[in-house]
């Protein structure tokens, strides 16, 4: 089950980028983890930070979910609710 209709960001978060940059994207691991909590997602663990698309495990409302994100866009690619 793939849901990203109902993520919605508030405007208000901003975070800084602490881990090494990723020279393929500009994008880093850690700014991207923090684009994820901005949706209200908590415990981002990244799973897999190469490459044009980053994966995550994350939490929201006590549910288990996958997420990856373009690295390129900061966009949310894919959000899917684990079981």
């Amino acid at each position: 089950e793939v849901t990203t209709a109902s993520i919605s960001k508030p405007a208000t978060a901003e975070k800084a980028a602490s881990a090494p940059k990723n020279t393929s994207s500009g994008m880093t691991c850690g700014k991207a983890g923090d684009i994820i909590t901005e949706y209200g997602f908590t415990a981002v663990k990244a799973s897999d930070c190469t490459g044009a698309v980053y994966a995550f495990n994350a939490t929201r409302d006590g549910k288990p979910f996958a997420i990856k994100l373009n690295a390129a866009s900061g966009e949310l690619t894919e959000v899917k609710k684990l079981q």
